[in-house]
């Protein structure tokens, strides 16, 4: 059996990053999200990630609850505000 280590890079209040070495030299970074039901702190969570992104050059897996949705077919109503979201949450990511 292959042993796992698991480093924690950072921890915040939206995100846990650690960095898996499943054995050998196949590091990556895998990133758990639970992001803020608020707008305005998904907003931070979006620019933290971001700037996150340049620091790493291994894989890197980002998963979670972001409360946001990919298209309207997640939500049973939507508008043009709904639209504008899933448009900027798309080009997000």
């Amino acid at each position: 059996m292959e042993s796992l280590q698991v480093n924690i890079l950072e921890a915040q209040e939206q995100f846990v990053t650690a960095e898996i070495s499943p054995g050998g030299n196949r590091r990556w970074i895998f990133t758990a999200v639970y992001a803020n039901p608020h707008s305005f702190m998904r907003e931070e969570l979006c620019v933290e990630l971001k700037e996150r992104a340049s620091r790493y050059n291994k894989p890197w897996l980002l998963a979670g609850n972001f409360n946001e949705t990919h298209s309207l077919d997640e939500k049973d109503h939507g508008g043009p505000i709904m639209i504008r979201r899933c448009a900027k949450f798309n080009n997000w990511i």
